[in-house]
């Protein structure tokens, strides 16, 4: 019974999860569109992928496949800003909620190059510390890391008495500006989101060790052109906090199924003791983090990146620094910085406490190449299809195969070393360069050039503080047991 359990849970999230995502996605994206001010269309975009089949590097998707997503568009005072906001895929037998979300932008650098950025958010990644830790607060591969890939499902009729109802929905902000048009603004909520978490690493397993459901996981954007010609986009991520945990454990071959929520600790529906979801996560040293892509194109060149004037390799911390983009010829590009904010606000039951937040870069090939950011791959791939109206026309090959994770010039990951259940407010500053504005030969009012400040990305995530320290795991054999 206790097998079939487990597999029944993996099966029913895998092939038959049930999601509300927006509504029907009945727009359409001509060209014409990128010669506009601004406009908000929901599309599928598999389908379009079907109909402009040449606009991709490779083979369309299958007619039983459908999406849902948001896209919002700004092309004002230089800058062109794509925003791609996934709200759910349907494979036909299986549908998946996944929170991902792609800002895309075009200008021109100060040298008159065309050039183009991306930033991803790709993930959630719970991890803990180990004797083997390399990095001490941030996930690395001496840790055991835990992917938490959200799918959104309601398992309650399936697995009566044991599974709480769950009614994933994704709501969204509509774009909208300010009546001079200098401030932009736009969101995406996913609400009551279900996760699964797989244990990956060398020691990766097949089967996920534990199952949650997080109120919340939003984002949220403000775009704000200043004078001077520069466009700042702020970023706001919030985590709900996890409303109950399902760890599984073993005895031997028999999977042992643990249930927590803030009442306590249950099996099988049967309260078997008062430790809670926080306190299992604080007990097991388990934080979190967010894992982002960024990648860089400067028309004809090649982009150069660097930490104080060293090269971007795996585990390089960020936290009061940043990484520095540039072409070889010396130009600034892009200069990603988390210095001026690397804090975070906990908010537990006490009132909000501050924290350090740990950002690092990361290994690209670890952790996009892995089986378990392949759903979000292909989808990032399917993307190329709406970078065709992104790219200058003469560099339409590049576009067909720009949107890869696994090309991505580097990750970062910013670490919420306190973690246990609370809300997490984060609001590290990432600046993009900024070139100086022309100025008219009569030494007049500046004219706004083609360049971009993409500036403070406010990143907000949902934590869970440690309340004690930690002791013996209530679950035998659990595979979150520290090391």
């Amino acid at each position: 019974m206790h097998k079939l359990l487990v597999f029944g849970l993996v099966t029913i999230l895998l092939a038959s999860s049930i999601l509300a995502i927006p509504a029907s996605a009945a727009d359409d994206i001509v060209a014409a569109d990128f010669s506009k001010p601004s406009w908000s269309k929901n599309i599928d975009l598999l389908d379009y992928v079907r109909r402009h089949a040449e606009a991709i590097d490779g083979t369309p998707p299958p007619a039983t496949w459908s999406s849902d997503l948001v896209v919002n568009y700004v092309n004002q005072r230089g800058v062109k800003l794509l925003y791609m906001g996934f709200g759910g895929v349907d494979f036909g037998e299986a549908k998946y909620q996944l929170p991902l979300q792609s800002l895309v932008e075009r200008f021109n650098t100060t040298e008159g190059d065309e050039a183009i950025t991306a930033s991803t958010f790709l993930m959630l990644m719970a991890f803990n510390d180990t004797s083997k830790s390399k990095y001490p607060g941030s996930p690395d591969l001496g840790d055991n890391l835990w992917a938490s890939f959200t799918i959104g499902s309601d398992i309650s009729k399936e697995i009566k008495g044991v599974a709480p109802k769950i009614h994933s929905t994704v709501q969204t902000t509509p774009l909208s500006s300010s009546a001079d048009g200098s401030e932009w603004t736009w969101g995406m909520s996913y609400r009551d989101l279900a996760a699964i978490w797989w244990k990956v690493g060398s020691d990766a397993k097949i089967l996920p060790v534990a199952f949650c459901t997080y109120d919340e996981l939003s984002f949220s954007y403000r775009l704000v052109y200043g004078a001077d010609g520069s466009a700042k986009l702020y970023i706001s991520y919030t985590i709900g906090a996890i409303r109950d945990l399902w760890t599984i454990g073993y005895l031997g071959f028999i999977p042992v199924v643990y249930r927590y929520n803030d009442t306590g600790s249950y099996r099988y529906n049967q309260k078997i003791g008062s430790q809670t979801a926080h306190d299992f996560l604080t007990t097991n040293k388990i934080s979190m983090s967010i894992i982002m892509a960024q990648r860089t194109w400067v028309a004809g060149k090649q982009t150069l990146n660097k930490v104080n004037g060293g090269p971007v390799s795996d585990g390089v911390e960020l936290s009061n620094g940043g990484v520095q983009t540039s072409t070889q010829s010396g130009a600034k590009v892009l200069d990603v910085s988390f210095a001026e904010k690397h804090g975070y606000t906990l908010g537990v039951p006490s009132g909000d406490k501050s924290y350090d937040a740990v950002t690092r870069t990361a290994n690209v090939e670890f952790y996009t190449a892995g089986p378990v950011l392949k759903v979000q791959g292909s989808l990032l791939w399917y993307a190329n299809a709406l970078m065709a109206h992104m790219f200058p026309a003469k560099y339409a090959q590049q576009a067909k195969i720009w949107m890869n994770a696994t090309k991505s010039d580097y990750l970062y990951i910013t670490s919420y070393p306190t973690y246990g259940g609370y809300k997490v407010v984060n609001d590290p500053v990432i600046t993009a360069y900024s070139p100086a504005p022309k100025v008219n030969s009569g030494g007049g009012v500046p004219i706004p050039i083609e360049g971009i400040v993409i500036g403070a990305l406010v990143a907000t995530a949902i934590i869970f503080g440690w309340r004690r320290k930690a002791k013996t795991l209530e679950a035998p054999n659990s595979s979150f047991k520290a090391k």
